[in-house]
Order: structure tokens, then sequence, then C-alpha cells
């Protein structure tokens, strides 16, 4: 009965959407009630494969499906529409089996706090509409929270973790061939593909390779996962003809990757490829002749480019540098005013100009970083610093908290799984090392604009969690028989 109901409420509301949406001419809001229907129909009968679907194909479906905006804000989007559907369909039928929530764990508890506190700080700070403050607070941690728990209760054995890793390599694949796309044509790839001649919005260098991401930071973040992942397949394939493919794509994932001629995309690969061999068990010596060969690589290929003056002052401009810092100084300003509480979300740009000294903003401008005041600059280029201005320090220690006991509790969980196994220990250390290297490279941007690498990270902890859920699950048996392997919402019956 309760289904019942809740579906034709569902129904009714939709055709009052429907109603009001026509009556306004919001035809974005009709389009995406036809695309949440069509998705929601394939989440309904395979979460799991939809999950992993969505994961695949956002990078580029993401791009494409995007309705409605308000400021710079899109309304709707592919990703939401899927997100939000899997919350949705996964929630109903846990209340249908009656199934009891999963305990949380300690770090869950602090990913939770997070998104509590700035809801709980919203309502004392001045905001520009109710609408954009809701999106604000999805794009910076709703959603990443979101496809953590959805991540957990999608994945129900270890061919869906298989798959989750399948389908990040896939979109590292793809991402690489429009990556050398966007490098030599020095065209943007994602609108080749529509048929549509376009210049790349960052053409300096002779043009930085973005991909799908139109970032050249999200694309150099996502490699920086998949060439490890691709090492990872060298060691466990059993076919010579798989490994021999394998090894190709890591020489050419990280052509793509230096590509991109971002520092901050650069972090994320070097951490995990200079730390895998120390905590490696079955892989070490695939890494350390990968580290040794992209290091032959680098030394024979890097002054050949750097000997180009685009590429010298893409990557060594003294002005860069100084911009940021007085970014920085600025931020740390607005911080000492605002200690505990911030200035509120997405209040920091508002705020700056009346913690900026006149001398720094006039070497900024002195030095020609920018022929505009500071305010309107894209980006405070550090995600702490934002963090700790709009939500202060107590919104800052929620955060670090979260990745900090995440991390230590996977690295306690590392020591369960087994050595020889391609779900095992290497996939794990990998997956701690990954969340290490993009905890520095987020010290040099904002992760507001990186959402889907974001959910990326996010994911792969929840896939290391559910791993180890699931495999305590197989140990349990009742009556001679496996126990039940439900979603990570729930216990098995």
């Amino acid at each position: 009965a309760l289904m019942i109901a809740m579906g034709v409420g569902v129904f009714l509301g939709l055709e009052y959407g429907l109603a009001v949406a026509i009556n306004h001419e919001q035809w974005y809001l009709i389009g995406a009630v036809f695309i949440g229907t069509i998705c929601l129909a394939a989440i309904y009968a395979k979460p799991s494969i939809a999950f992993i679907a969505w994961l695949t194909l956002s990078p580029v479906a993401g791009i494409y499906l995007r309705l409605g905006k308000v400021g710079d804000l899109p309304q709707i989007t592919f990703d939401r529409v899927m997100i939000y559907s899997l919350v949705m369909v996964l929630l109903l039928r846990c209340l249908a089996a009656k199934q009891r929530p999963r305990k949380l764990i300690l770090p869950e508890y602090l990913l939770l706090a997070f998104p509590v506190f700035i809801i709980l700080t919203i309502p004392f700070f001045p905001h520009d509409s109710p609408q954009r403050t809701a999106l604000q607070f999805m794009t910076r941690i709703g959603d990443p929270v979101m496809v953590y728990f959805i991540a957990k209760a999608a994945i129900l054995d270890k061919r869906h973790i298989g798959a989750v890793v399948a389908g990040l390599f896939a979109v590292g694949v793809y991402s690489t061939a429009m990556a050398m796309y966007d490098h030599f044509t020095g065209r943007m790839s994602l609108a080749a593909i529509s048929g549509i001649e376009a210049d790349l919005y960052y053409s300096d260098a002779g043009g930085r390779a973005a991909g799908p991401f139109l970032s050249p930071l999200d694309l150099g973040a996502m490699l920086s996962i998949t060439i490890p992942l691709a090492l990872h397949y060298a060691e466990w394939t059993k076919r010579n003809a798989a490994r021999y493919l394998y090894w190709l794509c890591v020489p050419t994932m990280a052509a793509a990757w230096f590509f991109t001629y971002t520092r901050g995309a650069y972090i994320p690969l070097v951490v995990v490829m200079l730390l895998m061999p120390v905590l490696a068990v079955k892989c070490r010596r695939r890494y350390l002749a990968a580290l040794t060969a992209l290091a032959i690589l680098g030394m024979v290929g890097l002054p050949i480019y750097i000997a180009r003056p685009d590429v010298a002052k893409r990557l060594t401009q003294r002005k860069t540098a100084e911009g940021r810092i007085v970014l920085a100084k600025t931020l740390a300003n607005l911080i000492r005013a605002n200690p505990w509480f911030g200035v509120g979300l997405h209040n920091y740009r508002e705020e700056m100009p009346k913690y900026i000294a006149d001398d720094l903003l006039a070497r900024w401008i002195w030095h020609g970083g920018s022929s505009r005041s500071l305010p309107e600059l894209t980006s405070s280029h550090n995600t702490y610093l934002t963090l700790a201005a709009e939500h202060g320090l107590v919104g800052l220690a929620l955060y670090l908290g979260s990745f900090v006991g995440f991390g230590a509790y996977l690295l306690r969980l590392r020591k369960r799984f087994p050595a020889e196994e391609f779900l095992g220990r290497d996939l794990v250390s990998l997956v701690v090392l990954v969340m290490a290297g993009f905890f520095l490279a987020i010290n040099t941007t904002n992760m507001e604009g990186r959402s889907y690498v974001n959910c990326v990270i996010w994911i792969l902890v929840a896939a290391v969690i559910r791993l180890a859920q699931i495999v305590d699950d197989e140990t349990k048996c009742v009556g001679g028989e496996r126990a039940d392997v439900q979603g990570g919402f729930a216990y098995g019956r």
C-alpha cells in the first residue's frame, strides 16, 4: 500500500510539474522529465548496471545533457538525474524489503557531519536565492556524499567492483583519445563529436589537452587514476596480447597526462608512482619498471618540450605563482577575521575585496597577472583555504577529518585482503595513494569544478569498503549456506 501511495504521489507530482513547466514555457524541464523517465526505468530494472553505465558515460553524457541554469550552475544534468533516481530506487527497495540499515563506520559519520554542518549554518548567512544555494550545496558536497552511499548500495558482489574498475579504465581510454585530438589539432574533441569545430578553452602552449572534461586539471587527475589501473590490469591478465595492450596504454595515457600542461594535475600520478613500489606486493616489480621507463621518457622528452617557448612559459611563468600568493594571502586575511564559521556557502568572492591589501593587488596587476579585479578571478586555486573561508576552521576540520579517517580505515583494511588477487591488497593500496594524491592536488585548485573526479575518488573508497563487507558476508554461513549479500544500505535478510 505504501509503494502504491508513493507511486501515485510521484505520478501526480510529475503531472503538476509538467503543467507548470508548460505554462511557463520551461521546455528544459519537460526534456528533463523524458530523460529522467528513461533513466528511472533502467535504474529500476538493474540499478547496479545503471550505476556502472553512469560512471562510464558521465564525462561525455554529463556535458551534452545540461538543461537550464541558475547563474553559472546547471539546474538539470545527466549526473543529477541518474544520482537522484538511484537514491530513490535504492531507498524504496530497502524499505520494501524491510532491511535494517548497516551501521555506519566512524569515517562515514565524519563524511555526513560536513554537509549537516553546512545546512545548519546556511540560515545565518546571506544568499542570492534558495535555488542557487541548493545547487551550490549539492555541487560542493551533497552530490559526492550521495554518490559514495549509492556506490555502497549498488555494489552487490565482486563482479560489480570489477565492472567499476573496468568502467574507470574505459573512461581513461576514450579520454586519452580525445586528449590527443585536443592537443594535436588545437580543436575541442567534445565539439568534434557533434560535427562542430570549436577552439579549446585552454589554447595556450599550443593547446592543452582537456578531453571530455573540458578541463586540463580534471583530465590529468583522471589519468592519474587510470595509468596505475593499466599497470594493475597488465599484472593480472592471463593473455599476452592483452598485457601488451595495457603496457601500450601506459605511455600513451602518460603523454596525454603531460599534454595537460597543468602542474596540479601532475601531483596525484607522481604520488602514486613514487609510493606504489613501496606499498605494492604482487605488482611491485611492474611499478618499478613503469617508474623507470616513465623517468627515462621524461628525461628525454621533457627538455624537448621545455625548449618550446610557449610550453616553458606555461610551466614556469612567475606571474601565475605571484597571483596565487595574492589570492592565498587575501583568503588568509578573510579567515583570520572569520575564523570559526566563515562567511557562508559560496560567499568568499563577495567578501574578498574587504580583506585584500592594496599593495598586493597593485603588485598583482603591475606584473600583468590580470586585467580584472581580484573578485572576478575564476577560482581561489586552493580548496582548503576556500573551505576555511566559507565554513570556518570547524567546517575545514570536518572535511579533513573525513579524508584522514577514510585513509586510515583503508590502510587498516588493506591487511585483510589477499595479495594474490586482482581485487586484493595492491588495489587497496592504489586507492589509498590516489586519495592522498587528490588530497594534495586540491591544494592547488578549487574542487567545485572537479565534480566527476571528486565523485570517482569517493566511489573507489566505497568500492574498497564494500569489498571488505562482501568478503565478510561470504564467510558468514547460515545453516551451512552462504548468507544473503545485500547492498551497502542494509544487512542480509
